[in-house]
């Protein structure tokens, strides 16, 4: 599946275990600035969701 996000102006696409989404949109350093600064956001939509249920699900 390929992230809409790949559409987006800069972006280059990220390979191997994250092939499908931006690896980043052209300049490391300032998007791992916003990030740290609380300014951005990380598109794990290619990672699969694990749901756990029952009683003991919070002990798990």
């Amino acid at each position: 599946m390929k992230s809409p996000l790949l559409s987006l102006p800069g972006a280059v696409a990220a390979e191997g275990r994250d092939e499908g989404v931006a690896g980043h949109y052209g300049d490391l350093f300032r998007e791992q600035r916003a990030l740290a600064d609380g300014n951005g956001l990380v598109d794990l939509s290619h990672r699969g969701v694990v749901t756990v249920t029952g009683d003991d699900r919070l002990s798990w």
